[in-house]
């Protein structure tokens, strides 16, 4: 199920009178209510259920969208909408190019999308970069050292000459457009005060003109060499890092690889990425557990820290100052997806965060791609 992880912490769900119904959660999640937007679907006499959606999947037709006689909201788009089963992604480009396609969603995971057309629309995913740290031995363990690390990264370059601007910077965990966190400011730290937390660290330069200790003086990055954003970005921080006075070695490995690296805490900084969900909850990024967390402290004040604010008790404005003086991982940017249409198309729909498709308006067919959700969004 797409929602199932979403809706994991649901323990409970109670019709309590025909206009009120009790949901029980196992953690405190300010924003739950914003996961509540799967489809609910009435089941009819005969038992088969009603959807909710604009369109429905023909009965005469395979791949194809009519609309939904019983759809509840004010039906614009077409009469119905072709859907084209590709073999594989590599034949996406040249459908699109050759008019067998008129649109299709890419979560520019592989960067095949970015150059087909100058029409494309932007959709935010909610998928965060970041860099995790060793918070536990290493350099990085001290937290002075990955706030320099912070101040050091230049964002803005990252998104534009890696993901060609279809990226937002983030200075913080939370997406940089959350309602909560529209009056917050990050603290921007300059070079020079950079540089001054490492050296009340402790840290000296060697000959080479690097920081570092009697113990280690170069920091491993570890990153996933079969993506080449990755690459790229390992290749733009080492630059960057250098310009504080930081030396990095570079350690691309293939996924499985990676992943066993990971695991073995054999690292002090890795390039990683996590879908946070519509209730922008990350406990996973400050929380180590089962495929996330690597490196982080099992138990932490910054956590304690979160779980309050959860729960309503502290503001978001305390956390993230308190996350600011921790920094257990350091955020870099939330990547977007990119709605490409055919050149003689005219596009007149408008794309909702994590629903590339929503309020369709289209004339021509639309491409049917295991990674677009299209059905979750239609149907």
């Amino acid at each position: 199920s797409l929602w199932q992880q979403r809706l994991s912490i649901v323990s409970d769900c109670t019709v309590l009178t025909g206009k009120m119904i009790r949901i029980t959660i196992t953690e405190a999640r300010q924003d739950f209510i914003n996961l509540l937007t799967f489809p609910v679907t009435k089941v009819l006499n005969n038992g088969d259920f009603l959807g909710s959606g604009q369109y429905m999947l023909s009965e005469e037709q395979e791949l194809l969208l009519v609309k939904n006689p019983n759809y509840s909201g004010v039906a614009n788009g077409p009469e119905s909408i072709e859907l084209v089963e590709l073999p594989n992604d590599v034949t996406l480009r040249d459908s699109l190019k050759i008019g067998m396609i008129s649109c299709l969603f890419d979560d520019l995971s592989d960067g095949e999308a970015l150059n087909l057309s100058e029409k494309g629309q932007t959709v935010e995913i909610g998928n965060l970069v970041f860099l995790g740290a060793n918070n536990k031995e290493g350099l990085c363990s001290d937290g002075a050292l990955r706030k320099a690390i912070s101040a050091a990264v230049d964002r803005e370059m990252l998104v534009d000459r890696v993901y060609a601007s279809k990226a937002k910077a983030a200075d913080l965990p939370f997406h940089p457009d959350y309602y909560k966190t529209s009056k917050y400011e990050a603290r921007k730290l300059t070079t020079d005060e950079a540089r001054n937390l490492l050296e009340n660290s402790g840290l000296t330069k060697n000959a080479a003109g690097y920081y570092g200790n009697e113990e280690q003086s170069v920091l491993k990055l570890l990153y996933n060499s079969e993506n080449v954003y990755r690459q790229q970005m390992a290749e733009m921080l080492k630059q960057q890092l250098a310009n504080l006075g930081l030396e990095l070695e570079l350690q691309g490995l293939p996924y499985e690889e990676y992943m066993a690296t990971l695991k073995a805490g054999d690292f002090d900084l890795y390039i990683g990425e996590l879908a946070i969900d519509d209730s922008m909850d990350i406990r996973r990024l400050i929380q180590p557990g089962n495929g996330y967390g690597y490196g982080n402290m099992a138990e932490n004040s910054l956590l304690s820290v979160y779980n309050s604010y959860q729960q309503g008790n502290v503001s978001v404005e305390l956390f993230l100052s308190v996350y600011e003086q921790n920094m257990p991982m350091i955020p870099l940017l939330y990547r977007q997806g990119l709605i490409v249409c055919h050149e003689q198309l005219q596009e007149v729909f408008s794309p909702q965060p994590d629903r590339a498709f929503a309020e369709v308006c289209l004339q021509y067919q639309i491409v049917r791609r295991k990674r677009c959700n299209f059905h979750a969004s239609m149907v």
